[in-house]
């Protein structure tokens, strides 16, 4: 967890998913701070990266809806402000009373939309390395805060006459991290007692979530769990299951409805962050293609977690599901499509199973861990060998932080 206050927005970049959050509210003059927006300027540096894209290399038809809605004149209608102010909400619903002046990572008077205009290219590499620590962080913030199937009391919200014959005071927690049910057999209804688990609430899951995401409990509100999802409503489709059991199957439907959906005019609008994320996406792999001299091994676990955050952006990872498909083929059982079940009762199905999404959704993860184990993400400590510029999350996802090596094939 990070405290400290930083005075530019370029030569401090996000190194947590607070700090990310907060360098997009500063950058949009949504902190409450009088530096001005920069938002104007961000969004025109944002289309000339993403312009650099071959137009053969990925997925056009989404690039060019990205850059339409980026082109638009007016600022309530682009997909940055629209992302920006939904954060904003978010925040706004997290921070506790009386902490905004001092909630943000940046210090609001030494800010100035000048930066965006002096360093525009630079400030569009930063908001673009942004874009994946914050849909990893905050869709699993969202599913995880979300009632699921895999919640007996969703489906169900009486008890069964099975699960009465407990011990009198004794709790089933709830998978996810709302908080958990307790049947008391002195109470007359057959309904379980709910207690809520609170953001700020101490060595709960939820809230040292949110220390590892770079906050101080003491500065967020009594705000619930429960009433997380409400604040993020409007990053994520409506129309993906967040009920899912599975965390990697409801990402595998975001993604999936949001490109199946392109060419619906409305979309766009309607899911900005999604679009961003897809966008952001092809960016880092085209990035990565043009890579060379990538020789560095992951020498440490520190490394090996680095190693993985860049891994969905290159060239193996794209191989990577189809392989795992033929490999359940292959040894597998059940006929067509084959299955593996491991001890713990996890099912891999050829056919269903979002391989993609299970192994993104793993390297997404590194992210936490690391800023878990450092505080903020410190990339490259090596000065000899480290990129020199000051773009920390970019240059992790286009690998110009370690430039490490990554097989061609899976074969290799």
């Amino acid at each position: 967890m990070s405290t400290k206050q930083h005075a530019s927005l370029t030569k401090n970049p996000p190194g947590n998913l607070k700090e990310a959050i907060d360098w997009i509210l500063s950058v949009h003059g949504l902190d409450g701070g009088k530096g001005g927006d920069g938002s104007q300027e961000l969004r025109q540096e944002v289309v000339q990266l993403l312009g650099q894209i071959p137009n053969e290399y990925q997925d056009q038809n989404m690039l060019e809806k990205v850059e339409e809605e980026l082109n638009k004149i007016a600022k309530a209608d682009q997909l940055i402000f629209k992302m920006a102010k939904t954060l904003n909400k978010f925040i706004d619903g997290i921070a506790k009373q009386g902490s905004q002046g001092n909630f943000s990572s940046h210090k609001k008077d030494t800010y100035t939309s000048n930066a965006v205009k002096r360093d525009g290219e630079l400030c569009a590499c930063i908001f673009l390395g942004c874009i994946p620590l914050i849909f990893g962080g905050l869709s699993y913030l969202y599913w995880q805060c979300n009632d699921g199937k895999d919640n007996m009391w969703v489906s169900n919200p009486y008890w069964k006459a099975a699960q009465r014959n407990q011990t009198k005071g004794s709790n089933k927690n709830n998978p996810r991290w709302k908080g958990y049910y307790i049947w008391d057999s002195s109470r007359s209804n057959t309904q379980p007692a709910f207690t809520a688990y609170k953001i700020n609430e101490e060595h709960k899951a939820v809230c040292l979530y949110f220390e590892c995401s770079g906050y101080d409990h003491a500065k967020l509100n009594g705000k619930e769990a429960i009433d997380v999802p409400g604040l993020l409503n409007d990053l994520f489709p409506r129309d993906a299951d967040v009920s899912n059991s599975n965390y990697s199957q409801y990402i595998k439907q975001v993604l999936d409805n949001t490109a199946q959906n392109v060419d619906y005019a409305t979309t766009a609008k309607d899911n900005p962050f999604t679009f961003l994320y897809l966008a952001s996406q092809y960016y880092f792999q085209y990035k990565q293609s043009q890579l060379t001299d990538c020789n560095r091994e992951p020498k440490a676990i520190r490394e090996m977690l680095y190693w993985l955050m860049a891994l969905p952006y290159t060239k193996v990872f794209q191989q990577a599901s189809e392989a795992i498909k033929q490999g359940i083929t292959k040894h597998g059982s059940g006929g067509t499509p084959a299955k593996i079940t491991f001890t713990n009762g996890v099912t891999l199905n050829s056919a269903t199973s979002p391989f993609d999404c299970y192994l993104s959704t793993t390297c997404h993860y590194a992210s936490c861990i690391l800023m878990t184990l450092e505080g903020r993400l410190k990339g490259n400590t090596d000065n000899a060998t480290k990129s020199k510029d000051n773009t920390l999350l970019h240059n992790i996802y286009s690998n110009l932080e370690f430039k490490f090596h990554y097989p061609d094939t899976i074969d290799s």
